[in-house]
Parts: structure tokens; C-alpha cells; sequence
């Protein structure tokens, strides 16, 4: 799998993932929290997210919004100075910020452990589709995290260690590390989490587990703002094209 490379002459197009188990027996699983989160970050941006067709499959696609209106330009008499005795003072033109299109698809018809080989065939499709099509597209993969507290994200570079996640470590045996892994904070709420456990028998039982709704909700508000945050990050090409 290439890395992805920043290229001034083409239009960025991000391609979000989530891997888990499958649905709808496993939703609201812990394991699971990356489709979570994509249905709800879909449901936040009901009125703008549109259904698309790319290659051989349909996506849930975020588009571009409506550029900003160009500044109403200033009076000749303002810049001259005449109204505020300094004719060095002059308006400075907006910057407009970079919108990259999001295009959001759920790895939920196959189990975590496994997600190598269909994501594989998925991201293939998009990538060659898009290239014909001129687009520079980028892979982010959301995924749960013990490590991180409840709701918490990152946004991590290109080539980083699956650090021992089944769900990456088969990405990785199928399509190398030219990704953009986003974690999604799971906690270690169970008991001995704190001490970081490493039975796997504890640590399986805890992620095939549901959240429970007090922690739906942190992962409703604090989880999807924290989301949202990292998608404008990535949006404005921040860390997608970062290698470890």
C-alpha cells in the first residue's frame, strides 16, 4: 500500500473507515465503537450528508459547503486613510480554509480480527476510482481504544505500530501502513483496569461488552465533539500525510 503524499495539483478526498464486529448483532459493543461514532457523527450532519456512488460501492459522503462570500471591498476614502489618519491600515483578505470532502464507510459485515482482506478490496476500489478521477484520496481507520479514556481521539500519522490491535495488525498484513489510524477511547472500566490488566480473557469479555447509556452519552456529546475536532484537523490536511 503507497503512503499518502501531499499534492498541491490535486484535490484531497478522505476516505473514513470504521472496523468492528458485525451488525447488527455487535452494535453498541465496545469493540465496535467505530460505527458508533460514524452513525452518529451521520446523524449530526443529516441535512448535508448525500449518498454517492464511488467504483463499486456507495458511500455516505460529506461535501464541500458553500464557499465563503468574498469581504465587501473597503471604500477608496477608508484606504487612503482619510478615515483613520493611517493610510497603512488596510483590510486583509480572508484566508479560505481548505474543505476536504469526508466519504464515510462501515467495515460491519465481518468480524474485527479479519478486517485485512475486505478493507483491502474496499479501499482499492476507491483508490483507483478516485485517481482516474484526478482526487488525491487518504485512508483513515476509526478504531477502539483501551488506552485512551472514554470519548477521547487522535488523529495518528502514517506507518505507526498496530501496538498489538487485531483489527490493525490485519490491515497491516494485507495493506501495509499507509493509513491514518484514528483512535477512539474505550477506557479500561472493568476491574483490574486500572492496574492494566492483560488477562485476554478479561480484556475480550470487556470489549464484546455494550456500553452502557451514561456512557453512550459521553460518547454522544464530549465523543462526537472530540471527533468532529479531529475531522476538521484532518480536513484541513493536518497529520494525514505525516509519517511516523
Amino acid at each position: 500500500m503507497r503512503f499518502s503524499q501531499r499534492n498541491p495539483k490535486l484535490k484531497t478526498v478522505i476516505l473514513v473507515t470504521s472496523i468492528g464486529n458485525p451488525s447488527p448483532e455487535y452494535d453498541f459493543t465496545r469493540h465496535s465503537v467505530g460505527h458508533f461514532m460514524i452513525d452518529k457523527y451521520i446523524e449530526r450532519h443529516d441535512d448535508e450528508i448525500k449518498s454517492v456512488r464511488v467504483g463499486g460501492y456507495t458511500y455516505k459522503y460529506l461535501p464541500d459547503p458553500e464557499p465563503e462570500p468574498e469581504p465587501e471591498p473597503e471604500p477608496e476614502i477608508a484606504k487612503r486613510g482619510d478615515l483613520n489618519g493611517d493610510s497603512k491600515k488596510r483590510k486583509k483578505s480572508r484566508k479560505q480554509k481548505k474543505h476536504t470532502p469526508l466519504f464515510f464507510h462501515k467495515l460491519d459485515k465481518g468480524y474485527m480480527n479479519l478486517s485485512g482482506k475486505p478493507l483491502t478490496k474496499v479501499w482499492n476500489d476507491f483508490l483507483k476510482t478516485m485517481e482516474q478521477q484526478n482526487f488525491n484520496p487518504v485512508l483513515a481507520v476509526l478504531h477502539d481504544e483501551l488506552d485512551l479514556e472514554l470519548g477521547k481521539v487522535k488523529v495518528k500519522q502514517q506507518n505507526v505500530s498496530h501496538k498489538g490491535h487485531n483489527g490493525l495488525r490485519s490491515i497491516q498484513e494485507h495493506m501495509g501502513k499507509g493509513y491514518n489510524a484514528v483512535p477512539i477511547g474505550i477506557g479500561r472500566n472493568y476491574p483490574g483496569g486500572d492496574a492494566r490488566v492483560r488477562d485476554g480473557s478479561v480484556v475480550a469479555k470487556y470489549v464484546l461488552s455494550k456500553f452502557s447509556y451514561d456512557e453512550q452519552d459521553i460518547l454522544t456529546t464530549t465523543g462526537l465533539d472530540n471527533l468532529e475536532e479531529a475531522f476538521e484537523k484532518m480536513k484541513q490536511e493536518k497529520y494525514i500525510f505525516d509519517k511516523a
